[in-house]
């Protein structure tokens, strides 16, 4: 199960390749997939917060609209 600190690091390492990314669009998507990762540590850390647990589908848009 993924935590809010290994996100974050998962995050920077995205971060820290964009910013060696001699390809515009590889640095793109990095830039894109470190953002992704630090949304996901911010839904992980409001789901544990007391009073706001989300639906374990809920995390990154993943249930089903119904």
């Amino acid at each position: 199960m993924a935590d809010p600190e290994n996100c974050r690091e998962n995050a920077n390492r995205c971060l820290l390749m964009a910013s060696q990314a001699t390809d515009a669009h590889l640095r793109s998507i990095l830039v894109r997939l470190a953002k992704a990762w630090m949304e996901l540590a911010e839904q992980l850390e409001r789901k544990h917060e007391p009073g706001n647990a989300l639906p374990d589908g809920d995390i990154i848009g993943l249930t089903e609209s119904r």
